[in-house]
Order: structure tokens, then sequence, then C-alpha cells
């Protein structure tokens, strides 16, 4: 779990302690931070994400051809073409 540490050293990179009395972060550079964690790590996980949609393809079928000549298709096509599978999740 890399990301753990990712939001340790962008959030709390002077290793501040919480609040003893009400177990919760009072330091205002601290709380400051948070806005921009989220920003940076929304743009971490869209990053990886392109990068696995755009690896996703369709699996190599082998088409078997009659009288013992045994040829074989490789349809290996890539499966991200578009983003309207995005674009349709996000509409509903």
């Amino acid at each position: 779990m890399c990301h753990f540490q990712i939001q340790t050293a962008i959030l709390n990179p002077d290793n501040v302690n919480v609040d003893p009395d009400t177990q919760y972060f009072t330091d205002e550079e601290l709380l400051s931070r948070v806005p921009n964690l989220m920003l940076i790590l929304a743009g971490i996980y869209l990053a990886l994400e392109m990068v696995a949609c755009a690896m996703v393809t369709e699996p190599t079928v082998t088409c078997s051809g009659g009288g013992g000549g045994g040829a074989s298709c490789s349809t290996s096509k890539c499966a991200f073409m578009h983003f309207s599978f995005i674009i349709s999740a996000l509409q509903q």
C-alpha cells in the first residue's frame, strides 16, 4: 500500500502528532495541505487508470482451419479506443 506513504509525504512530512485531547490534527499548516493532497492523489490515480485502460486488449483468438491446415487468426484489438464508456458512466 504505497499510497499511505505518498499521503504522509505530502500531508505530514514533519510528522506532526495529533492533539492528545481530541485525537485530531490541529496544526493549521498541515490542515491547509488537505485540499491539495486530494487533487494530487486524484491526478495520480487518473494517470494510473489511463495507463491501465490503454493496456487493456482483447485476447488473441485462434481459428482452426479445416482440411488439416490449422490456420490461426490473431485478433488483438485494443479495447480502449474511446472514452465513451467513461462518459456514459458519468452521465448515469
